[in-house]
């Protein structure tokens, strides 16, 4: 997987509460590598490379495979941005099929905050530009002691500091 020049890689914990990350905390490459950055300025993605063991049709890329990413790398926007979330609605539309092995980005947006709710969207496009899928998650602000042991927000404040 390429690396971002200038951009800070942020390296969420692989186990947290009482379990690993669904998406980010197996170590079986031939299924899913992803990595979590912020830009220049301030904007959240991910970079990740789906392989054989995330197959849905032939050769390609399983739609639930990309919705996990979508969900994860939306839902960690909203905690970049200072928002402690669970999403509640996740809306996927897959644009082209996504063949396996091809790297993909999924750059990240905050549409809208209201009350507990954060809105938050993102495309995966490959390289050239070419978009796989969009989708927007409608997020719902929870307090940290509710989520547990989960909170990101002193690592990431950490991490841009630096």
């Amino acid at each position: 997987m390429t690396n971002a020049k200038n951009h800070k890689e942020l390296i969420f914990p692989k186990n947290y509460g009482s379990g690993s990350s669904f998406v980010g905390g197996s170590a079986d490459d031939d299924r899913l590598t992803i990595r979590y950055f912020i830009d220049d300025s301030g904007v959240f993605y991910s970079r990740s490379v789906f392989g054989r063991n995330a197959q849905g049709p032939p050769a390609h890329v399983h739609g639930g495979a990309m919705a996990a990413v979508l969900d994860e790398t939306l839902g960690l926007a909203a905690w970049v941005a200072g928002y402690p979330i669970v999403s509640a609605n996740l809306n996927v539309t897959y644009v082209n099929m996504l063949p396996l092995n091809t790297e993909v980005t999924v750059m990240t947006k905050i549409e809208s905050v209201e009350d507990r709710k954060v809105l938050v969207s993102g495309e995966m496009k490959d390289e050239s530009g070419k978009i796989y899928s969009k989708a927007t998650v409608l997020c719902i602000i929870k307090s940290v002691e509710m989520l547990g042991s989960v909170d990101f927000r002193e690592y990431i404040e950490s991490r841009l500091k630096q």
